[in-house]
């Protein structure tokens, strides 16, 4: 994914993020699933514009989460819930 993002001191820059992933074994839908995702941002016009997250994410029928950290410290955890 792309996207054109500006700060508050009126920086604008370009963020494209993209991910690949395996699940270790094969589950049912109504199962959990685990699957081993690396997640890699590239952010133009930053000091350290490349961030590698190696990240696990769980779902069980129609809910997710997802936690890793980056290879900087950066913490990242996110979630959904489709209804």
């Amino acid at each position: 994914s792309a996207e054109t993002l500006q700060s508050g001191a009126a920086v604008q820059y370009e963020k494209y993020r993209g991910r690949v992933g395996f699940a270790p074994y094969s589950a049912s839908f109504d199962e959990l699933n685990t699957w081993v995702v690396l997640q890699l941002d590239y952010m133009t016009e930053m000091h350290d514009p490349l961030r590698i997250t190696p990240m696990a994410r769980l779902f069980y029928n129609n809910v997710a989460f997802e936690v890793g950290v980056s290879l900087q410290g950066i913490p990242f955890v996110g979630g959904a819930a489709h209804f």
